[in-house]
């Protein structure tokens, strides 16, 4: 679907934005850290540790996902729904460069399921 020069744009977006996430990990010791030493009870985040575990839990998703898109572009798969084969909508993988599927199959998916995947992954995006 894409030419050599697009795939290899794609990969070098999706390759910053692994490294921005495996640094996450890093700052957010940092900042836990800070607050911690401003006392951040008293700005009404009493439990900065669940929030920090969560935070890394959806950082973690959101790497695995780009990993999977790093893949598909080696293999020249990217942009293709792992469904239907169908191309993915250009609009959608500049939102989110990691999704897998085209509208239709995830109407569909989401049918058989409790929530839209791709609203689910572009949820990681926040």
């Amino acid at each position: 679907m894409y030419s050599d020069n697009k795939l290899t744009a794609i990969r070098l977006i999706l390759e910053e934005l692994r490294e921005e996430l495996l640094g996450t990990d890093s700052c957010l010791k940092n900042d836990l850290q800070q607050a911690k030493k401003l006392n951040y009870e008293e700005f009404g985040c009493a439990d900065l540790d669940d929030t920090s575990a969560a935070f890394k839990q959806q950082a973690s998703t959101k790497l695995a996902m780009v990993n999977n898109a790093l893949e598909r572009v080696a293999s020249k798969g990217y942009g293709q729904c792992e469904c239907c084969g169908v191309g993915i909508e250009t609009k959608h993988l500049i939102v989110a460069p990691w999704i897998t599927t085209c509208d239709s199959c995830d109407v569909t998916l989401a049918n058989n399921s409790s929530a839209p995947l791709q609203i689910e992954k572009m949820a990681l995006m926040m």
